[in-house]
């Protein structure tokens, strides 16, 4: 006897091609009707199911129905040597308001899926937060970090932004600090959900900053800091003695 079908095998089915690249940015998904039809649920299903990609930010619902929020960027490099260690996050300002706002475990986008080598949609760490100043947002934050560390560091799904930081504490269960750091500066558009967050004006222009960290093996943090165009982003280099 079949299994019956469930808004949770209707999401990650859509999950998938998003993710992968098969349903691009943009395109419109089939309606709740024809997603009903197709797997033999009631439109309510079908629709929780489509609604449930809305909630993790692969899908927006739009009045025509609705259509995929993920983009794969199709980007040039220009890469910088810097010997040298960056510190982590960025320098406190006094009357700022710096805090955890979303934490647990999600599933993972393609290209991180594939740094930290699971399968797409597999389950990840995710840790979201804000810098905020003056009553205006000017950072939003996103960390990603294997699965595994949770079982280790239950911190780590709690939202709560405690010291010395997430990738100190894995840096600790390590034994050896972080080898590798990348940085990428990219610029973008804002889409409706980072708009809403940073209180900015669909389709404005923003920076997005992706950080890659890796211990001697593997990858243990992919994390990106998004800002609006009227935040300028410092960085000082020095000469490593």
């Amino acid at each position: 006897m079949a299994m019956a079908v469930g808004y949770r095998d209707i999401a990650e089915h859509y999950r998938s091609g998003i993710l992968t690249g098969q349903l691009p940015f943009e395109q419109p998904l089939p309606s709740v009707r024809d997603v009903a039809k197709q797997f033999g649920v009631t439109d309510k299903t079908a629709h929780h199911g489509l609604h449930q990609l809305v909630l993790e930010g692969l899908a927006l619902a739009t009045p025509r129905g609705f259509v995929v929020a993920y983009r794969i960027l199709d980007t040039e490099t220009l890469r910088v040597p810097i010997d040298g260690v960056r510190l982590r996050g960025f320098l406190p300002v006094e009357g700022e308001l710096k805090e955890i706002t979303l934490a647990g475990l999600a599933p993972t986008p393609a290209p991180v899926a594939s740094m930290f080598g699971i399968e797409p949609g597999a389950a990840s760490v995710l840790r979201q937060g804000r810098i905020v100043r003056g009553g205006h947002m000017v950072a939003h934050t996103v960390s990603r970090f294997p699965a595994k560390w949770a079982d280790h560091i239950p911190e780590l799904l709690s939202a709560t932004s405690t010291p010395p930081g997430s990738v100190a504490r894995i840096e600790a269960v390590l034994g050896h600090p972080t080898e590798v750091t990348y940085d990428r500066c990219e610029v973008d558009v804002a889409g409706k959900d980072l708009a809403q967050l940073l209180g900015v004006p669909v389709n404005d222009p923003i920076m997005i900053r992706t950080t890659i960290r890796h211990d001697r093996d593997d990858v243990i943090e992919y994390g990106q800091a998004v800002t609006p165009r009227n935040v300028v982003v410092e960085n000082e280099y020095r000469r490593r003695r």
